[in-house]
């Protein structure tokens, strides 16, 4: 169980809001930035959105986590919870929802829409098809090694009954579109996953979706291509985003004092920089979509790894658990080559070396070339050695093929014992 406390905020009424409910979690995404949205759905038949101050403080939980919540009244706002520092709010999680293994087919309804005033039909019923059911199924099935596609269908277009003008309201959309579909004799209940495209509206977002959530939801607004639209559909599936720490001189700083991160700064994994290619995701997010077992390292040794890009029976990552200052932390270990999704990425430090990342929902990628400004060259090349500043080993890749890489593990103390089962 778990209790956040948060700064306080003016603009708070003084009636005071305890709630218990679900989470919807939702991620507006930038080009540059992106919002994260948490509204609960309460035992009493409310919505409220919970409003957080401290932004780098809001939890990366998923849709149908259940939560209570203590805090105010948004002033004005009757749709608003926000969570005081002082001692008289607090946001309590009951119980984390987990991401289901999203193996097998992935059953997706996509409804092209349009406003009362602005009927542009921008793309055909086919070009929308091509998009989902062509290069971003192809890309899903490649990066789950056949393990995950989608199907389905595309209805549309159905004109609006709102503005191209009026101000951005997701919701208003969706209702828009549920009661387009059942005039139109389409049943929802059919699809486990939403998809919402339009013209470029006043919505500033270029896409949105539900992190996690049974069904789940994806708006696209404007441009549908596989860079949003995959990157949205990975949201549906559970994952936050990859992001990039920069610790300045160093790969990493343990106390992160000197680190900051940028939330789509991978530049190598769909859910990471909107402005590169579709790349594949990282081990950790396959990891976690159980597309691939990470083998787990606890002793020295030389250790072997394919590409990730491949299906086949060597593992394709590694992961190390380590300590600092009673912070536990794991590193993941992959190897890139330029193959299918990924067959633009020309780095040598990439498709010589090692990318690392750190963390597990969202994950963050390490710089092991911090003497550059690029983010793109952050490979640990074959020769070069990562010394953790925790735990204390070593990472260094000793060779490399097309086929695999073979990475040497120093342990220079014991391995951070496995975690006791609960009630030990």
């Amino acid at each position: 169980m778990l209790v956040l406390f948060f700064l306080s905020e003016p603009g708070w009424a003084n009636d005071e809001l305890e709630h218990e409910g679900s989470l919807v979690v939702m991620i507006e995404n930038h080009r540059d930035r992106s919002i994260a949205h948490y509204y609960l759905h309460t035992l009493r038949g409310e919505v409220l959105e919970i409003i957080f101050p401290n932004t780098e403080k809001i939890p990366h939980l998923l849709s149908g986590s259940k939560v209570r919540v203590r805090g105010k009244r948004s002033a004005g706002k009757d749709n608003q919870i926000l969570l005081p520092g002082d001692g008289s709010g607090s946001f309590e999680v009951i119980s984390s929802a987990s991401i289901p293994a999203p193996t097998g087919e992935q059953n997706v309804i996509m409804l092209l829409l349009n406003f009362k005033d602005f009927k542009a039909e921008p793309y055909t019923i086919d070009y929308a098809s091509s998009v989902l059911f062509g290069t971003t199924n192809r890309f899903y099935q490649e990066a789950s090694y056949n393990q995950t596609w989608f199907s389905g269908d595309i209805f549309g277009w159905f004109t609006m009954q709102i503005s191209v003008n009026d101000p951005c309201n997701y919701s208003a959309i969706a209702l828009e579109a549920s009661k387009a579909a059942a005039s139109a004799g389409i049943d929802f209940t059919k699809y486990s996953r939403r998809v919402y495209a339009f013209p470029k509206n006043t919505c500033p977002w270029w896409g949105l979706g539900t992190v996690g959530g049974s069904p789940s939801s994806a708006w696209i607004n404007g441009s549908l291509v596989l860079r949003i639209l995959g990157h949205e559909l990975g949201h549906n599936l559970g994952l936050w985003h990859a992001r990039f720490l920069d610790c300045g001189s160093t790969p990493y700083d343990p106390t992160e004092t000197s680190c900051t991160r940028s939330e789509y700064g991978d530049p190598y994994d769909i859910m990471g920089a909107m402005s590169s290619p579709p790349y594949h995701f990282n081990a950790k997010f396959k990891e976690v979509l159980t597309w691939m077992t990470v083998q787990a390292v606890t002793e020295s040794g030389t250790y072997e790894i394919a590409p990730i890009e491949l299906p086949g029976n060597v593992p394709r990552g590694l992961k190390i658990s380590s300590q600092y200052a009673g912070k536990n932390y794991t590193y993941y270990l992959e190897y890139r080559q330029a193959s299918g999704f990924d067959g633009t990425i020309s780095d040598p430090t990439v498709l010589n070396g090692l990318l690392v990342h750190l963390g597990t929902n969202p994950t963050d990628a390490i710089d092991m070339t911090p003497e550059t400004s690029s983010w793109m060259d952050a490979g640990l090349q074959v020769g070069k050695t990562y010394a953790d500043p925790g735990l204390g080993f070593t990472i260094t890749p000793v060779s490399k093929s097309t086929s695999s890489i073979h990475v040497r593990v120093q342990f220079t103390s014991d391995p951070m014992p496995p975690a006791k089962p609960k009630g030990l």
